[in-house]
């Protein structure tokens, strides 16, 4: 009976005028236009209202038939709003709502700012993530506000030095529910790269096909989620991820990666079923391949978290290490052995000084120290490959790559 809702809290960091507010906007694009579409259908209904209650109020009171009842504009987006006013859009809008925020940070120094410091708006936040949340009183209406499967995907951007915000002294686990993507600086240069009009049309085209997907009603008449079961292949998959996960968290000795590692279970579920649905939104269960860009995807931001939480612990990168990274950056992200004695980057001047260093590095998560066949049929080679390495090898195996053939293979 395990279920999990495609809820996701997602931040990007980036620092400052790297261009993270055009790619929010390029995401957020077709959800604004659905919304335009939707401001304008409210118009001509409250135009049709105001004709019918001013019909409706000319009446004679024993002739009249029952009030004409408002029309209420449906949302997609929300901005900074207080959780009355969240409460009250998501009773109106059961579908679900997008937060989108240039500035992530803004969200967690928001809650319970009009609190006080009682504290409560947290405490909801962390219910949302799990699609729950208790009833909301107020005194000025007699009807509680119920919520029954609340529905809010969070996406934003930050900057490194703000990550201090989101670990609190106590951890209440807030910062672990949130999916960071942290990619490597890189030096500015103009490009003449761009999404394509097609693939833009084409991702439109999938948003408003998901909105247009509708929900099973019981035999009450209430509505309620679907549900994708995974084949038995795909649940051999995921299988393989949570025992390789579950390693991970028991050699884990920083607690906090241990906690976050915990969230990445129930991320799994919901990556699959986004996935399964982008490549068809009329999907019954979810299969091997949604399963397989499942664990891409989870590996992609669990390489991550490593980085943020380093990142807030404030423990910086040895001197030594930053030199070789930078030399393998500029080398194209990838070095071997042999080059990096024989260039006595770092100082290093031996081959088995070289090899254990990057064995150390590959450790802290920079990259990975790869054995490869030599080609004339010699000793093999050992080389050095940075997280950002943009080579074939490298490129075939990237969780981008997986998840792409996932999707041309079913296209």
């Amino acid at each position: 009976n395990w279920a999990e809702p495609a809820i996701c809290y997602i931040g990007v960091i980036a620092a400052p005028s790297s261009k993270k507010s055009p790619a929010l906007k390029k995401i957020v694009m077709p959800f604004e236009e659905k919304q335009k579409y939707y401001l304008r259908e409210y118009d001509r209904d409250l135009e049709d209202f105001k004709q019918e209650y001013t019909i409706w109020e000319a009446m004679e009171p024993k002739n009249r038939g029952p009030k004409p009842e408002e029309p209420t504009p449906k949302r997609l987006l929300i901005g900074d709003a207080t959780f009355e006013a969240i409460s009250r859009l998501l009773e109106e809008n059961p579908r679900g709502l997008l937060l989108t925020l240039d500035e992530l940070s803004s969200w967690l120094k928001s809650m319970d700012q009009y609190r006080k410091g009682k504290g409560g708006d947290k405490e909801k936040w962390l219910s949302l993530w799990t699609s729950t949340l208790p009833p909301l009183d107020r005194a000025a209406r007699k009807r509680p506000i119920m919520l029954h499967n609340p529905f809010i995907t969070t996406f934003g951007a930050t900057q490194p030095d703000k990550l201090k915000y989101f670990l609190q002294k106590d951890h209440d686990g807030f910062i672990d529910r949130i999916l960071f993507s942290f990619p490597e600086e890189t030096p500015r240069a103009w490009s003449e790269k761009t999404v394509s009009k097609s693939s833009q049309q084409d991702y439109r085209s999938l948003i408003y096909a998901l909105l247009d997907l509708e929900p099973n009603t019981d035999e009450k008449g209430s509505r309620q989620p679907k549900g994708l079961e995974f084949t038995q292949e795909a649940k051999k998959i995921f299988l393989s991820f949570v025992n390789d996960n579950d390693v991970r968290i028991n050699q884990e000795g920083n607690p906090l990666l241990k906690s976050a590692f915990g969230k990445l279970e129930a991320y799994y579920f919901r990556l699959a079923l986004i996935l399964q649905l982008a490549q068809d939104p009329k999907s019954t269960f979810i299969d091997a391949e949604a399963a397989t860009g499942a664990s891409a995807l989870i590996s992609y931001f669990r390489d991550h978290l490593y980085k943020v939480y380093n990142y807030i612990e404030g423990k910086a990168i040895n001197s030594k290490y930053k030199v070789i990274k930078e030399a393998i950056h500029s080398n194209g992200g990838h070095i071997t052995i042999r080059e990096l004695y024989t260039r006595k980057i770092g100082g290093i001047k031996k081959a088995q000084q070289a090899k254990s260093i990057l064995q150390e590095m590959g450790q802290k998560n920079y990259g990975r120290l790869r054995k490869e066949k030599n080609s004339s049929g010699g000793r093999p080679t050992y080389s050095f490959h940075l997280k950002t390495c943009d080579c074939e090898r490298c490129n075939q195996q990237s969780p981008l790559s997986i998840v792409n053939q996932s999707i041309k293979k079913k296209a």
